[in-house]
């Protein structure tokens, strides 16, 4: 009885223990399977008919199984894992074709670890974007360089492209941005089954490729989330950036200074807002 009593204290103490424990996950296991051997044991002690054990060789038992589950223990947390996934990307781009585009905005830096070890670090380089709006007597009002930009996008088409028609898409000097997002959202509209009418899309965009691709993926996302993110490995201009700026502005209740330029021009195209002051 006093080595039952024995065994559920050390039963116990092993599961308090690994409570404890929880972000270690492979002591917590290995405790409950050591515990639940000392359990099996005790029970051979007290109940085997054929078999005799003096009290030495429980103890021995007991040091054994402690000492097999720490050295497990250890083998376990100290293990290299190499972590085998993919990057989840729309657009076919790595991390590596990210890394080598970007490389010139990383700048590298060294100091000393808290533990007095030198460390070598790369960090982005900061880059300075014009304000978005500033804080006046009557409150937030546009940067007066952003209005003159805005303005200046509204009266003019530099960020809009003009084509004769979908056929656009498939020849060889068509800008790789433009066909990779004109692929994704077609693709989305054939397997999901949205069936829209891209020959009348374009029509009722007046033939602007920009417009076209804006309005196609407010469609589309409806249906599929679609993200930006790592279509700027495309970009080759402004222009560019401001075209992927205005889709991801679909996706949010408010605008951001990335693509609001061409975002306003497709809203006053589409009527969805009386003027642009």
């Amino acid at each position: 009885m006093n080595m039952f009593i024995m065994v559920i204290t050390f039963l116990s103490f092993g599961f308090y223990y690994a409570m404890a424990l929880d972000e270690n996950k492979y002591i917590r296991k290995h405790l409950f399977v050591s515990v639940m051997f000392l359990v099996v044991v005790n029970a051979l002690i007290d109940y085997s008919v054929n078999v005799v054990f003096e009290s030495f060789i429980f103890y021995i038992v007991v040091f054994s199984l402690l000492l097999f589950s720490v050295f497990f223990s250890y083998i376990s947390s100290n293990h290299s894992q190499d972590i085998l996934a993919d990057q989840v990307t729309f657009w076919n781009v790595s991390s590596q074709k990210i890394k080598n585009k970007f490389a010139n905005l990383l700048i590298h830096k060294e100091g000393i670890d808290t533990d007095g070890t030198k460390e070598e670090w790369r960090e982005l380089r900061e880059i300075k974007i014009p304000h978005f709006y500033i804080e006046s007597s009557e409150g937030k009002q546009f940067h007066p360089s952003y209005r003159l930009g805005l303005i200046n996008a509204i009266e003019t088409d530099g960020l809009l492209t003009k084509i004769d028609n979908l056929q656009y898409f498939n020849k060889k000097g068509t800008h790789i941005l433009h066909k990779i997002i004109f692929k994704k959202l077609l693709s989305l509209n054939i397997s999901r089954h949205i069936n829209i009418n891209l020959k009348y899309l374009l029509y009722g965009n007046d033939f602007y490729l920009e417009y076209f691709l804006i309005e196609f993926w407010e469609k589309v996302v409806i249906y599929e989330a679609l993200g930006t993110g790592t279509l700027e490995y495309y970009c080759q201009n402004e222009k560019d950036n401001e075209l992927i700026g205005a889709l991801d502005n679909t996706l949010k209740s408010s605008v951001q200074k990335r693509g609001s330029f061409l975002w306003a021009k497709y809203l006053l195209h589409k009527n969805r807002i009386s003027n642009a002051n």
